[in-house]
């Protein structure tokens, strides 16, 4: 499906699958749900001369839509109608677009009797070299594909936080910025959410206890939709958490999933083996094929959603090895020994594989650690690594924890060690932050916000981190972006830069 339409930007959407527990929605709920969905990828390609975008994108799976509605919004403003396409291909132009202006673009999905849903941003990419022909060379949608082989082989928040789970200020326009310089480096991309060319996505976990008032769909939705309505802009990836065996007990799941995907976002699910009573599930029980029917049905649930989706089993796993706790007095923290190194290694490549059997190809899987299995000579970490066919995205969660003054760290050098290890072992996956943050300092009210700018330049400054998921939550540590008035209009203004819109 095409669409020619003139001049600048979008908004992408991705999806993840990372961190503590799967997702999954009974696949005769969708099977039977006549909705349509978002089309699986989309992507506009930029002229040379800035005066020109050609849309493309493909059809879900599931794709029930008789036609496809294109709409454009110009400068932050208002979204508006910018055409129809009607299967299987209609070309058209709108002459109403102006080059001096900035743009993103979306496409949504309509039947005949008027139900819509499946919103798809389209990721901004811009025409390298001009064609013989001169008119722009067309770009590929992002194939769905995941990788798959055999080979052999400081306490996160988010253990204090493992429930599904504002100061007010107006933040002014921030300007039109030019990220800095920085020197190109390789970055593979596998997995079926596709890498973005430009900038990079700007997603959170958001607890729906604290912006929702619950932990149901509807105040997950609620939570998330009240956030982005403080920041001005959707996020590109929802962060969600899942115990073991709540893809069979909470009905919720299924409802949050689409509606997550319905209102843009690029599902990142994490999977946790521990159960809802907190009986923890060993990993080699995983690996010796003892919850396979679960796997399977999991991943039939994924599968049938459509989209790309990122997914981590078992998020900060190196918390679990030995028995390790954060805080050994905290019941809802699970002490006992999940595993070894290795076994964890082959419980992961065992997942995976199931999925590949399944043959889901939806799915871009992301590893995510703390910091601790980068500090020293980093064998830790090595140890934790299923390998290469196994992970799409690597990944860390760096926080500033400030620990009674002593230990405030910008980002870039939370980021030391992890860069290290990927330097050292040529790792050329994307990066995603899984989660990230930083407490106030009390002595220094205006620090915070420092340390949200200091961050967005960083960010720019390394082209492999292509993801940021922000963790907007306040368990022990207060790690919302509203914590003071200063951290919130710096945390707005770096989120609506260009370049966290892929628009750079």
């Amino acid at each position: 499906m095409k669409l020619g339409l003139k001049k600048k930007r979008n908004v992408v959407l991705a999806l993840s699958l990372f961190g503590v527990l799967l997702v999954v929605i009974p696949q005769r709920v969708l099977a039977s749900d006549s909705r349509p969905l978002a089309p699986s990828a989309c992507t506009a390609i930029r002229s040379l001369d800035g005066s020109s975008i050609d849309v493309e994108w493909k059809p879900a799976n599931k794709d029930n839509a008789d036609r496809y509605i294109v709409e454009r919004r110009r400068n932050e403003g208002r979204w508006y109608w910018a055409g129809r396409a009607e299967a299987p291909a209609t070309s058209f132009t709108d002459n109403t677009l102006r080059t001096q202006d900035d743009y993103k673009i979306r496409v949504y999905t309509r039947r005949a009797d008027g139900v819509k849903s499946g919103v798809r941003p389209c990721v901004l990419t811009t025409q390298s070299v001009p064609s013989p022909s001169g008119s722009p060379d067309r770009g590929k949608v992002p194939e769905s594909s995941s990788s798959g082989a055999d080979a052999a082989p400081v306490p996160s928040p988010t253990e204090q936080d493992s429930s599904n789970a504002g100061s007010e200020v107006d933040s002014p326009e921030p300007p039109k910025e030019t990220s800095p310089a920085a020197t190109p480096k390789p970055v593979q991309a596998s997995g079926p959410v596709p890498v973005p060319a430009c900038g990079a996505y700007w997603g959170s976990y958001v607890n729906s206890r604290i912006h929702g008032g619950g932990n149901d769909a509807s105040a997950r939705l609620r939570a998330i939709n009240n956030v982005e309505g403080q920041i001005g802009r959707t996020f590109d990836i929802d962060h969600q958490f899942y115990r073991w065996d709540d893809f069979a007990t909470d009905h919720n799941v299924e409802n949050y999933i689409t509606k997550t995907i319905e209102q843009g976002r690029i599902p990142f699910l994490s999977w946790k083996p521990v159960n809802r009573d907190n009986s923890n599930v060993s990993w080699k029980s995983i690996s010796n094929g003892q919850f396979d029917n679960m796997i399977r049905k999991n991943a039939a649930t994924v599968k049938s959603l459509g989209v790309p989706v990122m997914m981590v089993f078992d998020h900060e796993a190196n918390g679990r090895v030995g028995g390790y706790s954060a805080d050994k007095s905290a019941t809802s923290h699970v002490t006992t020994k999940s595993g070894s190194e290795a076994e964890f290694v082959a419980a992961w490549r065992h997942v995976h594989n199931v999925f590949a059997q399944e043959g889901v190809t939806n799915v871009s899987w992301a590893w995510v650690m703390t910091r601790t299995p980068f500090a020293g000579d980093a064998t830790f970490a090595d140890r934790m690594y299923p390998g290469d066919a196994y992970v799409d995205w690597v990944g860390l969660d760096p926080y500033n924890f400030f620990h009674g003054g002593k230990t405030w760290r910008d980002l870039d050098e939370l980021m030391g060690g992890f860069t290290n290890w990927v330097d050292t072992r040529g790792i050329d996956k994307p990066w995603i932050l899984g989660e990230w943050g930083s407490v106030e300092d009390p002595n220094n009210p205006g620090r915070k916000g420092q340390w949200y700018n200091n961050a967005a330049n960083y960010i720019k400054s390394e082209p492999r981190l292509k993801a940021l998921v922000h963790f907007e939550s306040s368990p022990t540590y207060n790690w919302r972006f509203d914590s003071s008035s200063s951290s919130k209009a710096a945390f707005i203004a770096a989120g609506n830069q260009s370049y966290f819109e892929q628009s750079c």
